[in-house]
C-alpha cells in the first residue's frame, strides 16, 4: 500500500510531501488490515525500506526545522517552471486579499 501510494502519487506528481504523511498512510493501511500497533522498528526503518523499493526515484531531505520531506527525483524543467508560475499567481492573489482585508480592518476600526 505504501509503495503503491509512493509510486502513484509522489513519483508522478511534483508535490513535496512530509515524510510523516507516508508514515500516516502506512498506519491507516495497517489499521485497515487489523494491525493496531506499529512496532518502533517498523517506524524506524520505513525510510530505508522505501529507498530500497523505489531506488533513486525519490529525494528525501530535511526542511529548515529538520522535518523530512519527500520529492520526486525526476521533475523536468518545464514542470518546475509551470509549477513555479502557478505558485507565483497564487501568492499574488493571497497578497492582494491580505491587503484588502487590512484596508477593511482599518476602515472598520475607524
Amino acid at each position: 500500500m505504501l509503495l503503491e501510494y509512493t509510486k502513484d502519487e509522489l513519483i508522478s506528481n511534483l508535490d513535496v510531501v512530509p515524510f510523516s504523511t507516508l508514515t500516516e498512510t502506512l498506519k491507516e493501511f495497517m489499521l485497515s488490515k487489523g494491525i493496531e500497533q506499529i512496532k518502533d522498528s517498523t517506524k524506524k526503518h520505513i525510510r530505508r525500506k522505501l529507498e530500497k523499493a523505489v531506488g533513486d526515484k525519490l529525494i528525501i531531505f530535511p526542511d529548515e526545522r529538520g522535518k523530512l520531506l519527500v520529492l520526486s527525483h525526476n521533475p523536468d524543467r518545464q514542470q518546475l517552471a509551470e509549477r513555479n508560475q502557478t505558485l507565483r499567481k497564487e501568492l499574488a492573489v493571497w497578497r492582494n486579499n491580505t491587503l484588502e482585508t487590512n484596508k477593511l480592518s482599518e476602515k472598520v476600526a475607524l
